[in-house]
């Protein structure tokens, strides 16, 4: 097989494969196999019509499926013996394919830029940083939530109260207490005494139990909405009293509360300092690549940018705009 390979500009090449027929008439036969075994003719059985029956009239179908399944297999083929990576998927042009004649065709594709990175002088990059400092709020905000992951569920009986929280489903309705079709919220919580909800609405949650309907008005600015309440369970949430017999069974390896807290301590500041160290290496990376300039082919960023939107549609996000999604997160 001969390959020739050409730089066009910086980063594109184009790879020309010449492929003598000795060298592929092996591929040529199992792709003639192949479709004879597909063609059904009258007066022969299938898969036993003669060769040169269905050359006669099937030519252009064998060689296209010959061209179909192998120009990629020879294309991989070179690139590996080029030890080239392209970084796009590369076009297929000038094809010539005749029986019995060599095969030729043309692939264009893109490689990585090379960037030479320069000798820089002490103090060159000017790059800062982060620090982050461990307090009594990280350690208090972690605690807390060691508490709720170990809260005491207790089903309320009796009606519930400030604090206690409401298992139900939510349909909402019009002004006059009409349900709209599709607007069901099911199995939420709502917490009596919620500051994000009105007075009225907690006042009317107050004393509600298991199996109750009750209307309730939900507040938004300006905006008001209507649901029916239907109470699935009414829970009493206790969190654990933060003593040595808690912290033991959170962390055998401490013996009191104030150990416990010195190791979460050490804990947050060794993720702060991770943190600190990943952010420090990505500002010196990005004060690299400002100082260096490095070219780069479109096909690179276009590679990003779809990856970006994959990423984007695989978290459940929609993407309303790609063309402006594309423009806002393009290398500049």
């Amino acid at each position: 097989v001969e390959i020739q390979v050409k730089h066009k500009g910086t980063f594109s090449r184009e790879m020309f494969l010449s492929i003598p027929w000795e060298e592929c008439v092996m591929d040529y036969e199992k792709s003639f196999i192949k479709l004879r075994r597909k063609i059904k003719l009258p007066g022969f059985r299938p898969g036993k019509v003669p060769k040169q029956v269905l050359v006669n009239q099937y030519q252009p179908l064998i060689e296209a499926e010959f061209l179909e399944h192998n120009i990629q297999t020879y294309y991989q083929r070179a690139l590996k013996n080029e030890e080239i990576e392209p970084i796009n998927k590369a076009k297929v042009s000038d094809v010539e394919f005749n029986y019995g004649q060599t095969f030729t065709f043309k692939t264009s594709f893109d490689v990585e830029p090379e960037i030479i990175l320069p000798k820089l002088k002490k103090n060159k990059l000017n790059v800062v940083k982060p620090v982050y400092e461990t307090d009594e709020e990280d350690v208090s905000f972690a605690i807390e939530e060691f508490r709720r992951s170990h809260t005491k569920v207790e089903t309320v009986e009796n009606g519930a109260q400030t604090d206690d929280y409401i298992l139900c489903d939510l349909q909402e309705t019009d002004l006059t207490g009409n349900p709209l079709i599709g607007q069901k919220i099911e199995k939420q919580y709502l917490k009596v005494g919620d500051l994000h909800l009105s007075d009225e609405t907690n006042a009317a949650l107050k004393g509600i139990k298991s199996g109750d309907m009750r209307p309730i008005t939900m507040e938004s600015g300006d905006n008001k909405s209507y649901y029916q309440v239907n109470v699935i369970n009414v829970e009493r949430h206790t969190l654990p009293e933060v003593n040595n017999e808690f912290v033991t069974q959170i962390d055998p390896e401490v013996s009191d509360v104030a150990a416990w807290k010195e190791k979460i301590r050490e804990a947050i500041a060794k993720r702060y300092e991770a943190r600190s160290e990943e952010q420090f290496s990505q500002h010196i990376i990005d004060a690299y690549i400002q100082y260096v300039n490095p070219e780069y082919p479109e096909s690179m960023a276009d590679a990003y940018l779809d990856s970006l939107i994959e990423d984007v549609r695989q978290s459940g996000d929609k993407v309303k705009d790609e063309n402006k999604l594309r423009e806002m997160f393009r290398p500049s």
